[in-house]
């Protein structure tokens, strides 16, 4: 990103990805570029669709290919439509993600108890990275 933000900066452009980077790399490479970025947005967005549609099916849904299928055309289309949609959306899903995180944290408060933070500190390296590891994870929404 931040190379595309430089590129961006050196060649302004009203236009998408390609013609900033046909600029930087040329017209073939571009394509290519282009390409790869469009197929990795595919997949990436089939994959939020089949996350979203395993939420789904614990509401009673049965056939969540069609949610899946369903919530992947509405992807597109808001990214078709542009930045402004994807990102009211981002913010949505966002947010639904949240605040179920932070009323289960608010209803766990009660059960805290100060003896278990002892020793704050891991003893060993190990154990710093192991907790590095389990903030990171939840952090990046992969609870």
């Amino acid at each position: 990103m931040l190379s595309l933000a430089w590129a961006s900066t050196k060649y302004p452009s009203t236009g998408a990805f390609y013609s900033v980077l046909s600029k930087v790399f040329g017209k073939k490479t571009s394509v290519t570029l282009v390409i790869l970025y469009l197929v990795s947005s595919i997949f990436g967005i089939a994959t939020i669709a089949a996350g979203i549609g395993q939420y789904v099916s614990y509401f009673g849904f049965s056939n969540i290919l069609i949610v899946e299928i369903l919530l992947l055309i509405l992807f597109c289309i808001l990214n078709i439509r542009g930045v402004r949609s994807s990102v009211t959306a981002e913010n949505i899903l966002t947010t639904l993600k949240t605040i179920p995180l932070i009323i289960l944290a608010v209803l766990l408060l009660q059960y805290i108890q100060t003896s278990n933070f002892v020793p704050f500190f891991p003893s060993d390296h190990t154990g710093f990275l192991k907790a590095i590891i389990i903030i990171y994870w939840s952090y990046t929404g992969f609870e």
